[in-house]
């Protein structure tokens, strides 16, 4: 004799947490998603000067115009301000780190520690947990005597918090950090 067994039944949080699942696997990559909305800001600009919708600024009450950015005057604007918002935006650069998965060597990132520190080498096992040199103290602003982390060991506990520009900071020795042997 044979025994047939139920299926357990699901809760219902259950069944919403494997809708969204689904759902957010039928998403394309996130950079062709950024693409996309890149593509889809900017006819919608063209849509909005063609047709003159202007909106009150909320603080000043002054009537805000859209730029046509699908003209060569709009493309222009976007490729003469493309570095200063990529660069000023700082959530926008760690996300596309995370989304490329490195960080070259050579780039300057902050701790989760509070330091500033230059990538020396990457681990082939951990793309996000490189080898740094931290060599800077944001709490003092003072310089410290360099010292090399890990992350990618088990007992490191520090991450890497995000890039920083390194025009933002003044620092003449850097290439010296990552690659000693450069005069």
């Amino acid at each position: 004799m044979s025994q047939t067994h139920a299926a357990p039944r699901r809760s219902a949080i259950d069944v919403f947490l494997n809708v969204v699942e689904r759902a957010g696997n039928l998403l394309p990559h996130p950079a062709t998603l950024f693409f996309l909305l890149t593509v889809l800001v900017v006819l919608l600009s063209a849509l909005a000067a063609q047709f003159d919708i202007g909106v009150a600024h909320p603080k000043t009450g002054e009537l805000v115009s859209p730029v046509n950015l699908f003209s060569a005057e709009g493309l222009q604007r976007i490729m003469g301000g493309l570095v200063t918002n990529f660069t000023s935006f700082a959530p926008l650069g760690t996300v596309l780190v995370a989304l490329i998965g490195i960080y070259p060597v050579g780039s300057l990132v902050r701790l989760e520690s509070r330091r500033l520190a230059v990538v020396v080498a990457q681990q082939a096992s951990a793309k996000l947990a490189p080898t740094v040199k931290a060599f800077f103290d944001l709490r003092s602003n003072l310089r410290i005597t360099p010292t090399v982390i890990d992350l990618a060991r088990p007992s490191c506990q520090d991450a890497i918090a995000g890039w920083e520009a390194t025009a933002d900071w003044n620092f003449k020795d850097l290439d010296t950090l990552w690659c000693p042997s450069l005069p």
